[in-house]
């Protein structure tokens, strides 16, 4: 446990160390895995349907000086197999990206001030999410979900993507301009169930994008890095959830609902 917690202030003090340099990266940085509820081992629910709506905010770039707001819409699908849980869905998202204009008074950007490239920009995306765990159960019908792979794929359009396509090297150091936008990443996940059968649980997931991206001044590569903090509680059909993202360039807020079809 203290290596995970040593990793984790490790990659938490690389992001924010990370936010030296100007950077303009794909609005879903560090935040395309929110929550995705799995019926648990004691449940009588085997296989479940979810429809989710998941609203994020937060900053980017140098200092976290860009405010970013969005909201998605998901459907997924949750198998239990014994001791092996299975995820796998859709989504569809939209959103502001605030390009600031405080770090670019004295920049240029086609003979003209960056400042009037400033303001927000909308984005939008759709993409895929996926994962899976190994559990172990728990007194009580809960269960640690010792270990899990989680990934997701997005594809991104809009004013801001047409943005930082436009973006020379002399106006910021690092930019990707890849509309795609994918990660892979491993997850813990402990949940306790109370007699009423309502649940609450705490899940830690640590990743990578798969968009290397390179700083055009000094000439290194790199792969942006996220981790994610879930707190989430079940009653019923309904899951709700509160998650913390700290990723490379970036970090959010997201907050959101898994609401699970047929009987409860």
């Amino acid at each position: 446990m203290k290596k995970i917690l040593y990793l984790i202030l490790l990659i938490a003090v690389y992001s924010l160390n990370s936010c030296v340099e100007q950077a303009y990266l794909s609005p879903f940085n560090a935040n395309t895995n929110p929550y995705h509820a799995i019926p648990l081992q004691s449940d009588s629910v085997k296989g479940a349907t979810y429809i989710n709506g998941v609203v994020t905010v937060g900053s980017a770039n140098q200092d976290w000086a860009d405010n970013v707001f969005a909201f998605r819409m998901g459907l997924h699908r949750s198998n239990t197999f014994g001791n092996f849980h299975l995820y796998y869905g859709g989504n569809v998202s939209g959103g502001i990206y605030n390009v600031s204009s405080s770090n670019f008074d004295e920049l240029t950007m086609n003979g003209a001030p960056i400042n009037q490239y400033s303001g927000s920009k909308f984005f939008g995306g759709y993409g895929f999410n996926g994962g899976f765990n190994v559990l172990v159960p728990l007194s009580n019908g809960g269960e640690w979900r010792v270990i899990g792979m989680e990934g997701s794929a997005q594809n991104e359009f809009g004013e801001y993507l047409n943005f930082r396509k436009s973006i020379s090297d002399s106006i910021a150091s690092i930019v990707n301009k890849n509309s795609w936008t994918g990660t892979v990443g491993v997850t813990s996940e402990i949940i306790a169930k109370r007699r009423s059968g309502a649940a609450f649980g705490y899940k830690l997931g640590i990743g990578v994008g798969l968009n290397t991206i390179r700083n055009y001044y000094s000439h290194y590569t790199e792969s942006p890095v996220y981790v994610s903090n879930t707190l989430h509680f079940t009653k019923d059909n309904i899951t709700a959830f509160w998650q913390i993202n700290l990723g490379s360039y970036a970090g959010s807020f997201q907050m959101g609902i898994n609401y699970r079809l047929g009987k409860k």
